[in-house]
């Protein structure tokens, strides 16, 4: 791609009108040369990325967002009233009650998979018990868990 066709691609994104794109590029013909360009893969491939790079770029992110509202909520922005600085601070106490709740959940979530590894590790000890009861009462075979008698039966069945 060259650097015309570069140029042609950024007016695009800028305007969104083929013909224009391609006159400020610098194009001779420019409502051809627009839609010749169009069907350019590469040139296509160009825009796409660029046009997402530059909305990305566009959308504020959630730091920003709470930076806006905290500069209108301390009077920093011009012509804000009174009210509206104070719905600015009531949106970021939002934001904070939000994050402290979504903790809370984690906190839940980390305890409940404590207690069920915990009754899992209680169920593991009661079957250890268990077994070693049942060694003790039947006695242990070579394995050292099979019940005596039980391997003589199963061959001779």
């Amino acid at each position: 791609m060259n650097e015309r066709q570069k140029a042609f691609a950024d007016y695009y994104i800028e305007c969104g009108n083929a013909t224009e794109s391609a006159r400020r590029a610098g194009y001779k013909q420019p409502k051809q040369q627009g839609s010749r360009l169009l069907t350019n893969v590469d040139l296509l491939e160009y825009i796409k990325s660029r046009a997402a790079l530059s909305e990305q770029k566009r959308i504020a992110s959630g730091d920003e967002v709470l930076q806006f509202f905290t500069r209108v909520m301390y009077g920093e922005e011009e012509g804000v009233s009174m009210p509206d600085r104070i719905k600015a601070g009531r949106e970021i106490l939002k934001r904070d009650i939000a994050d402290k709740k979504l903790e809370i959940e984690l906190l839940k979530l980390e305890s409940r998979q404590g207690e069920e590894a915990e009754e899992s590790d209680m169920d593991d000890a009661m079957l250890d018990a268990l077994n070693a009861s049942a060694i003790e009462v039947w006695g242990g075979g070579e394995d050292g868990g099979a019940v005596d008698g039980c391997a003589e039966k199963e061959d001779s069945g």
